[in-house]
């Protein structure tokens, strides 16, 4: 999720931290996130998490806080995004086993909370203590949990495009001491009592939106202190009241008030249906939506998309033009399933929404990642946006059409925001004939249905298929079927992301691949097979030809042949002399041939001896120490550090290649074991090297940027993540030339 820009006037006044120590902390999918939180006790320190899904456990033997963590003042902690698609977003799934997600002790002065969703506590989410002040959070998404969202016993906290809900106390709790408790573009939503209860202190909303649901009281409530809210949108989808803003109804949510004082509540807000895409919770009696499923951007007609104020004067209320209330703004799309809340339990299967063919002979379709095998939960390897799709095994051979259903009950309005274009992705894989995808609404086959020519962006093997919708009645869609026709073809068809457009998206163009040359030995196979996991893991990212050394010695590729691709990659498996025609690099060049250092192949050495300039190392020379971490050949790892490129090699005399250059280069990484040995490294564009009289006197310089990581062929299968991390740092730098 993306935060909104948004300019306002703020009349809250944060305190100064002052200048502290620092801890920068990085955490990624495969960390303990509790025990590195655990080691921040630096004020002032910096907290990064990576995008993922994060289960996250306490001490085994439950030592230590019941807290997720306790920050100290000045501390900013952020993730790559909120929300629930762990591409994009930090989730940090606290599993009910934390009493606080966040706990903001009285030293918490200053801290700043951003881009990420804490989910899953048995306490509260955020807790304020006595006296924390300057506290800001902002892009959280802060959900489900057995007691509060947020509770604030004595500090001062400001909330940001915030998303707070489904919690089983109070979404938010200002308990006696509380100082101020403010939230700007939030959504709250989703409890069993009320959805604001102010004992003490002020709680003050701005351009929010307060949705209930069919729980309790699920309303505002002044229990002693002051709940201040403008230009905010309010709305009780099961209360028969009527909607708009009483003394004692927001939008037909209750107001509630200690000796007659109620939550104030003025005419600048409107109490109305907010119009969420996809509303957190349930959209009507009994039909639930999960909380990974929640879309709270607005559709187009919704008074949200007005009901806020950019600016606000010294009073609190707004003098400012109209702007959107919420955390998300308006869609550009409505999601009908993007296949992500499915999973392989009683009552959430896919096969059970989307029907197929089983027990119908007529039917050839069945629903499932492998039928066959008797798997019949989502695609989770073959997706196009998140987790999953949705796999139609097809089967025309014995069955006239092989198609799936999905029924929606109560019939869907897909009129109601002038919807023009139904799409969605597909990538079929066929075993047998060609298959027709057609698509069906209320039973009825759609005519208007149109393949995207390309596939979109970078994700190969999808088309995007659009359903023109002008002049079908779709104010009351009752099924949608997705089907192949096709006589006697069979395959699978993988579907996802079927959404709703006013207008139809521009297709986008085909991303072309930079094209990459691949030098591998000839003496037994081609490629040698100790490439093909380098070949894989490049053809995975750019356009890969093949050439083999004999070829480039015999010059079957000229210089303007090589110029004809985007860089050259060389094997080690290659003899080092028959790449001779790359000298100068006349295009970029990376290397895990570091014998390729001789005058006479890169001109990098004066003389071809081994080991004084180049070689090979053993099982007990594997460790490489960056001494560069500055340098984006270092790929982030600090300098210092040492890396593991190989855990094991085919021969026990080849690990590493690496180099002792004598021209200009840029030395990033050097045997932990001798330092004077290069394993990574770079040779800028423009560098004099040794020309073929063997001299450097600057009458050759490389035209091009070259690279290495030294990694010897037979430890190839062996190469570690951190290894292909500095491989694709090399070839990104000398791409960015």
């Amino acid at each position: 999720m993306k935060i909104h820009s948004i300019f306002m006037t703020c009349v809250f006044c944060l305190c100064s931290v002052a200048a502290f120590a620092q801890q920068d902390v990085t955490i990624g999918p495969d960390d303990n996130v509790y025990e590195i939180l655990q080691t921040v006790e630096e004020p002032g320190s910096t907290v990064t998490i990576a995008p993922g899904l994060y289960k996250v456990f306490p001490p085994a033997d439950r030592t230590g806080p019941t807290d997720l963590f306790v920050p100290p003042p000045g501390t900013v902690i952020r993730g790559a995004g909120s929300g629930f698609n762990p591409e994009e977003a930090t989730i940090l799934d606290c599993q009910s086993l934390f009493r606080n997600g966040i706990l903001l002790d009285d030293n918490a002065d200053g801290v700043t909370v951003g881009d990420l969703t804490i989910t899953n506590t048995w306490g509260n989410i955020f807790y304020v203590g006595r006296g924390a002040v300057g506290i800001t959070v902002e892009n959280v998404w802060a959900v489900r949990t057995l007691l509060r969202c947020v509770e604030n016993d004595g500090g001062e906290i400001n909330f940001y495009f915030c998303a707070l809900g489904l919690a089983s106390d109070d979404v938010v709790f200002n308990d006696d001491d509380t100082l101020l408790s403010a939230f700007t573009n939030c959504d709250i939503f989703l409890c069993e009592n009320d959805l604001v209860e102010g004992e003490g202190g002020e709680a003050v909303f701005r351009n929010c939106i307060f949705y209930a649901g069919n729980a309790n009281n699920n309303g505002l409530e002044n229990d002693g202190g002051n709940v201040v809210v403008r230009s905010s949108v309010g709305w009780d989808p099961f209360d028969a009241g009527e909607p708009g803003v009483s003394p004692t109804l927001f939008g037909r949510l209750r107001l509630d008030d200690k000796n007659g004082v109620f939550p104030d509540v003025d005419g600048s807000n409107v109490g109305e249906d907010p119009m969420y895409v996809r509303p957190p919770g349930q959209i009507a009696p009994g039909i639930a939506v999960s909380v990974e499923e929640m879309d709270l951007r607005l559709q187009d007609g919704s008074p949200a998309l007005t009901a806020g104020s950019t600016s606000f004067d010294a009073n609190g209320d707004p003098n400012g033009v109209p702007t959107f209330a919420g955390s998300q703004g308006q869609s550009t799309f409505l999601i009908v399933d993007n296949m992500e809340s499915y999973q392989d339990v009683a009552f959430k299967e896919i096969w059970a929404t989307w029907s197929d063919g089983f027990d119908h002979p007529d039917n050839g379709s069945e629903v499932g990642a492998d039928p066959a095998a008797g798997d019949y939960a989502p695609e989770t390897s073959i997706a196009y946006g998140g987790k999953q799709s949705l796999p139609i095994w097809y089967n025309n051979s014995t069955a006239p059409i092989s198609e799936t259903t999905r029924t929606f009950d109560p019939a869907l309005d897909w009129s109601a925001s002038d919807i023009a274009t139904l799409s969605f992705f597909a990538n079929q894989v066929a075993a047998q004939g060609d298959g027709e995808v057609y698509v069906k609404i209320n039973g009825i086959e759609m005519v208007q249905v149109q393949a995207s020519t390309a596939p979109p962006g970078m994700t190969a093997g999808w088309l995007r298929y659009d359903v023109d919708l002008t002049g079908v009645d779709v104010t009351s869609v009752q099924s949608l079927t997705i089907g192949v026709r096709g006589a006697d073809a069979q395959g699978v068809l993988y579907v996802d992301d079927i959404r709703l457009y006013k207008q139809t998206p521009d297709v986008p163009a085909p991303v072309e691949k930079p094209k990459c040359l691949f030098v591998s030995e000839s003496s037994t196979a081609v490629p040698d097979p100790t490439d093909e996991i380098l070949i894989s893991y490049l053809q995975d990212r750019y356009e890969v030809d093949v050439a083999t050394g004999d070829d480039v010695k015999a010059h079957v590729y000229s210089v303007d042949d090589f110029k004809a691709y985007d860089f050259v990659f060389v094997s080690e498996s290659v003899s080092s002399t028959d790449t001779r025609d790359l000298k100068g690099a006349p295009v970029p060049v990376f290397y895990t041939e570091l014998w390729a250092s001789k005058w006479d192949v890169t001109g990098w050495v004066p003389t071809n001896d081994s080991p004084t300039y180049y070689g090979n190392t053993t099982v007990d020379e594997t460790a490489i120490k960056i001494v560069d971490g500055a340098h984006p050949l270092a790929a982030g790892f600090a300098t210092g550090s040492e890396i593991t490129l190989v855990t094991d090699s085919a021969n026990a005399t080849d690990y590493l290649t690496y180099a002792v250059p004598q021209v200009d280069h840029i030395p990033v990484a050097v045997l932990a074991a001798d330092e004077t040995k290069v394993v990574v490294m770079g040779v800028e564009a423009g560098t004099a090297v040794y020309n073929e009289q063997n001299v450097k006197d600057g009458s050759l310089t490389t035209a091009a940027r070259c690279a290495a990581v030294g990694i010897n062929a037979n430890a190839n299968n062996f190469m570690t993540e951190d290894a292909f991390t500095l491989i694709q740092a090399g070839i990104d730098w000398i791409l960015a030339e």
